[in-house]
């Protein structure tokens, strides 16, 4: 006599609910409270929670960025050494301020990045940077030495490319095409309780850089052409080598006293880039 096959319906029935639960859990699903099975529901947490927690928590990344566009512009300054377009002695990557440009007359350098997505800097911003650095300056050095304020991106009211161009150019010049800059930057050093002569002397003693990361991709390989005949992708690996030659020296002026400072030559920078250069294989 032929055996009844035993029914998997209610069997079927338990695996569907259990398979229920654990979507309940993953989609964060209501569940019967009487239900001994019942998971214990996910606490909820909307994407507007996380979008907001993730905006207030970017301020190391900010400043990361801009330790690193830091670092971009002393890779241009190094391959402007290295290639014999830049007369000094040395970089010092964290010489007193951002950087130095040693020589016979030295040059300080200042460096203020901004994100892409923010564009240029309002002209009441770059007035403050522009006067709080060279207060700063002449505090330290009196009106001994020049300043060069690197502005990421430029600014407002003066059209520039930026992302192709790197471009030095003095603040006479740039107050002439900016209408109100001149009064943002009276405005600033009389809020310092700076005699209103200070203005003077700041034009004569600083002068503004202006540019974008890119740009200053673009020209730092277009100087280390000049010192290995290397293909654009190959320029651009010793573009980041010296870009990280640069961040060494900082680290090291961290803790180094003036004596030890860690500083760059033409000659230490040029055997960098051909010792990088030996390894690569076309």
């Amino acid at each position: 006599m032929a055996r009844k096959r035993k029914s998997n319906k209610n069997k079927n029935r338990k695996v569907r609910r259990k398979r229920s639960a654990v979507r309940g859990v993953v989609a964060n699903t209501t569940t019967s409270e009487t239900d001994p099975q019942s998971p214990i529901e996910a606490p909820d947490e909307p994407e507007s929670w996380h979008s907001s927690e993730w905006r207030g928590s970017r301020a190391g990344s900010r400043a990361s960025r801009g330790f690193h566009f830091q670092d971009a512009v002393g890779a241009w300054f190094a391959s402007r050494l290295a290639s014999g377009d830049l007369a000094i002695d040395h970089l010092i990557p964290e010489g007193f301020d951002d950087l130095q440009l040693d020589a016979p007359e030295p040059t300080q350098v200042e460096v203020k990045s901004r994100q892409g997505r923010l564009g240029r800097f309002p002209v009441a911003t770059a007035a403050k940077h522009i006067v709080d650095a060279w207060l700063r300056h002449v505090d330290r050095f009196s009106n001994n030495r020049r300043l060069i304020v690197v502005l990421e991106q430029g600014i407002e009211g003066w059209e520039h490319d930026t992302e192709h161009i790197v471009t030095e150019i003095p603040i006479t010049r740039l107050a002439n095409e900016i209408d109100d800059l001149d009064s943002w930057l009276r405005a600033r050093i009389a809020s310092n309780e700076r005699p209103p002569t200070v203005l003077d002397d700041l034009k004569v003693g600083t002068t503004l850089l202006i540019c974008s990361w890119s740009s200053l991709g673009i020209e730092t390989e277009s100087q280390l052409a000049q010192v290995v005949e290397l293909p654009p992708a190959a320029l651009r690996i010793i573009a980041q080598t010296l870009r990280r030659m640069v961040a060494d020296a900082v680290d090291a002026n961290a803790e180094a006293s003036f004596e030890d400072r860690v500083s760059l030559d033409r000659t230490r920078v040029v055997k960098r880039i051909n010792s990088v250069a030996e390894f690569i294989d076309l």
